[in-house]
């Protein structure tokens, strides 16, 4: 679909919209009530992946996430409903979901295609002082939803959404027709960094779980992380297959590409189509871990990538309802983890307390090689200032357990002597502090 076409489709949008506000009340809310019944007895849009994808959403994203403001396939989905004949009906339905997120994408859809029903829902929705999880750029984290129904940041405006979703289609849509050109490049390990990265995301776009085959097969390591990061932002819900082609992977003994399907299978639970087939491979995950268990003893020399594995099972154990803290336990007590730890705060959602909770357990444990682990890892997610501030004002509270667990240490046991660690305390402290000062 070429400029000219979608900016056609804009103007009628805007008409429509605009038309929509004309209209007697009485008349205009009739049509809606019949129109309304009968479509939405019908939905035939809530079947969509598009609208699966925003009406089970539970964080609301704008139109550019991360430091180099890529857009999400949310945002891609929102104008792919916007461009539908029916969209007014499907953003009242969103707005008439339980979810809070989807309360907000449906106004914002309204925006664009049913001034008059925007108008509406605005009124419920603007007073709603309770707090959703969003992602803008390089700010996430839970905000008042009122927060966002006056649209005051350009990025998650209505006009922002449908201006980037627009481009990021055209500009898939462009670069299909080049695919195995893209592929040669994604291969050529010569090739700058920025064009590998770009044909990556066409791969995941145009090509779904054969481009995600691709790319298991062949990654390598300066790559792994950000590529699998396009499949968060660039994998569209309307693909099929993408679980059988992570299958192989998850059950093969190569660690690239498992670390490249653990990445894939955290990032895409956002998505509730991959998150309900993705479900029952949960017990391959358990015994992934359990082998590395099995593998690291205490006081064996940390592999680096058994460690990068760890908290990729951790992390997709946190995204689809598993609870992660038995996991952490058991590793912390077999010395899996070493002081690099980055347990994935942002990530855990309703498991962050219980895992908190466990830690704490662990300052008190009898072996000081377990308590100086609690501490770092304790202060590790103090200091990281891409953790959630709520998550670190919670790991705060610790710190008198955390001093004396570092004054109990018996030195014989432990890497680090007691100084290290009251020091080591004291500078996350320190960092947290100073960010909170600066916010």
């Amino acid at each position: 679909m070429n400029s000219a076409k979608y900016f056609q489709i804009f103007v009628l949008i805007i008409l429509h919209s605009a038309t929509s506000c004309s209209l007697s009340s009485d008349s205009k809310l009739s049509d809606l009530s019949v129109q309304g019944q009968s479509s939405i007895q019908q939905a035939p849009w809530r079947t969509l992946p598009e609208y699966l994808l925003l009406s089970q959403a539970d964080t609301f994203e704008c139109s550019a996430i991360g430091e180099g403001g890529d857009t999400p396939i949310s945002t891609v989905a929102f104008t792919r409903l916007v461009l539908r004949d029916d969209a007014h009906l499907v953003f009242n339905d969103l707005v008439e979901e339980k979810n809070l997120v989807a309360k907000l994408y449906g106004l914002k859809g309204l925006w664009l295609t049913d001034r008059r029903g925007h108008n509406q829902a605005f009124k419920s929705l603007s007073n709603l002082t309770l707090k959703i999880p969003s992602l803008c750029a390089c700010d996430g984290g839970p905000a008042p939803l009122n927060s966002f129904t006056r649209s005051e940041h350009y990025y998650d405006s209505p006009m922002s959404l449908l201006s980037n979703g627009i481009d990021w289609i055209e500009r898939q849509e462009r670069n299909t027709d080049k695919i195995e050109k893209l592929k040669s490049v994604l291969l050529n390990k010569n090739a700058k960094f920025l064009d590998r990265l770009e044909a990556a995301e066409v791969l995941a776009y145009s090509r779904g779980a054969q481009g995600l085959k691709i790319l298991l097969s062949n990654i390598d390591e300066d790559l792994s992380g950000d590529i699998f990061f396009m499949f968060r932002v660039t994998m569209p819900p309307w693909i099929d297959n993408v679980v059988p082609a992570l299958k192989d992977a998850l059950e093969g003994d190569q660690n690239l590409p498992l670390r490249g399907a653990l990445l894939v299978i955290g990032s895409l639970s956002i998505n509730p189509v991959f998150r309900k087939e993705i479900k029952p491979y949960l017990p391959v995950l358990k015994r992934r871990f359990n082998d590395l268990i099995t593998k690291v003893k205490i006081n064996e020399d940390y592999n680096e990538e058994d460690f990068e594995i760890l908290e990729g099972i951790l992390y997709a154990f946190s995204k689809y309802g598993e609870s992660t803290s038995p996991y952490l336990i058991k590793a912390i007590e077999r010395s899996l983890f070493n002081s690099e730890l980055r347990i994935p705060w942002a990530h855990l959602n309703q498991w962050e307390h219980e895992i908190l909770n466990s830690l704490e357990m662990l300052l008190g444990h009898k072996h000081s090689s377990v308590k100086e682990t609690a501490i770092q890892c304790l202060c590790n997610g103090l200091s990281n200032l891409s953790n959630p501030s709520s998550t670190r004002r919670d790991i705060e509270k610790l710190i008198p357990n955390m001093r004396l667990a570092a004054k109990s240490l018996d030195e014989n046991e432990s890497t680090y002597s007691s100084g290290d660690l009251l020091e080591l305390i004291e500078e996350s402290l320190l960092i947290h502090q100073f960010s909170e000062q600066e916010h």
